[in-house]
């Protein structure tokens, strides 16, 4: 349900061209719809705004939230109607200014306090419930952050929040304008009196202006589906050199109880600017899924393992050792990738790789194996695209994957070499494009018993391209292998495209 509401001014100025219209411009005009309700539509014809609280049933009649808004004796009072269903308000023709500022009301921190009161009345009961966290402000004196060594500031505030692992997601955010550069760590807690409670998040804000502890708050966010987090925001009007600070983040995971992998629901992160550190956490915490974002800086990762995982940077790299059973995500741009990947699959539904950026190198090491019971085959693809920069995925030998396993491989770059070595075992097609050279196929020789080797099929070689397919058993099992969907394309420009089968 929405929370529109009118601030007293705006909602005057809209009444006041509602009372100009003559009764045959109202008559004559046909409304248009709004939605969903952020969206802005400019429009000589009135318009119908969905709101929660305003109820309209013809445009001689309005009933409207605050009540202290009055139009003049052409229209009836405005009376409050509490928990009625979603109905329409028709609004004459609005300038840009004058919608955007009906669009943004719900965030207006100035409304009157029975506006505010309404509002409350009408907030579902899975709505979120915020509580701001207190600083503490620390003596004035010099401080420098640990993860900037070259940086003193004046002043320093911190403060403790925590996130149940009881949660089913946890995130941090930050919201408003800016809140500035920081460092997030994420890493496992010595303290063993924390052990299968709740994370610890420690927060120290430093900064040369006595005003932003004032205009940067922290807030706990307790949403419906036991969903918990934490926001930072910054008031808007916040002056530039207000902002001249930084933020650390340490985020201190319990132990687990036992040997067993500590489980953790899904974690979030929304920092832009912020560096992100997480400790070596594979061999004692698990995560259904975790997705860091920011921009701008680096993303490093000792180990890391989670049945999904979604990392998302700019202008900054992206290095770890990552251990999934379902899907792995590394995107960034103007930096490079560097991961050492191992992914699991259990035959239900494919397990995915994908390494993207852009004008920076990717170099990945992989080791595939299978968990799927007999008669389902495992299922892996792997996405990885850069340009101007050497790519490389190299598959680590391990454990042969069953016969049926499909592997698929799409690689691309420009500029730069391309290489792929292929798993063990590898059987299934293969295409290479690599103006204006001819790509390499590279086939080592292995002593297998008779019959049991595996032959390559070319179907086209020619400069710049060559296409064929890995059997096994000789060039007489080629038709069953047709049926498989094992397949690697690989494609560059201006470089060698090299294929290790």
């Amino acid at each position: 349900m929405s929370d529109q509401v009118f601030g007293d001014e705006t909602g005057a100025r809209l009444l006041s061209e509602m009372n100009d219209a003559t009764e045959e411009e109202r008559k004559s005009e046909r409304p248009r719809f709004i939605w969903p309700t952020s969206s802005i539509l400019l429009t000589q014809r009135p318009l119908i705004l969905p709101t929660a609280n305003v109820i309209s049933t013809r445009p001689s009649t309005y009933k409207c939230l605050p009540s202290s808004l009055r139009c003049s004796n052409k229209y009836p009072p405005f009376t409050f109607t509490p928990h009625q269903p979603r109905e329409m308000i028709v609004v004459p023709s609005l300038n840009l200014t004058d919608l955007k500022r009906v669009l943004s009301t719900r965030s207006r921190p100035n409304l009157s306090p029975r506006a505010k009161a309404l509002t409350q009345s009408f907030k579902a009961d899975d709505e979120p419930q915020t509580y701001t966290l207190p600083w503490n402000v620390l003596p004035k004196g010099a401080y420098t952050p640990d993860e900037e060594p070259d940086a003193s500031y004046a002043y320093a505030a911190d403060l403790v929040a925590e996130l149940p692992i009881t949660s089913t997601a946890m995130y941090l955010l930050s919201e408003g304008v800016n809140i500035g550069n920081g460092a997030i760590n994420i890493y496992e807690d010595s303290d063993d009196k924390l052990a299968g409670s709740e994370l610890l998040v420690d927060v120290r804000i430093y900064y040369n202006s006595s005003k932003v502890h004032n205009v940067t708050s922290v807030s706990f966010v307790h949403e419906a589906q036991n969903v918990n987090g934490i926001r930072f925001h910054t008031a808007p009007s916040t002056p530039s050199q207000v902002l001249n600070r930084f933020i650390s983040i340490n985020v201190r995971i319990p132990r687990a109880t036992g040997s067993d992998q500590l489980s953790l629901p899904a974690f979030r992160t929304h920092l832009p600017n912020f560096v992100h550190s997480l400790g070596d956490l594979a061999s004692t915490a698990h995560f259904s899924s975790i997705s860091l974002s920011t921009s701008d800086q680096d993303i490093t990762v000792k180990s890391l393992s989670a049945q999904r995982t979604r990392l998302r940077t700019s202008n900054g790299a992206i290095s770890g050792a990552f251990t999934s059973d379902s899907s792995i995500s590394l995107r960034t741009a103007n930096g490079p990738i560097t991961a050492n990947i191992a992914l699991s699959n259990d035959g239900a539904s494919p397990s995915n790789v994908e390494l993207l950026t852009t004008y920076d190198e990717v170099n990945a090491d992989l080791t595939l194996t299978s968990t799927a019971p007999f008669g389902a085959p495992p299922v892996f693809h792997v996405h990885a695209k850069s340009s101007q920069k050497p790519l490389s995925i190299s598959c680590v030998p391990s454990a042969p994957l069953p016969d049926g396993a499909v592997t698929q491989f799409e690689i691309s770059t420009t500029n730069a070499r391309a290489q792929l070595r292929a798993p063990e075992g590898y059987v299934g097609a293969f295409e290479l494009h690599s103006t204006p050279y001819k790509p390499v196929v590279i086939v080592p020789q292995v002593e297998v018993g008779e019959g049991q080797g595996r032959e390559v099929v070319f179907r086209r070689e020619r400069r710049g391209l060559v296409e064929g397919r890995l059997v096994r058993g000789g060039a007489g099992d080629s038709v069953v292998q047709e049926r498989k969907e094992s397949r690697v394309v690989m494609k560059t420009s201006n470089a060698e495209a090299q294929l290790v089968l």
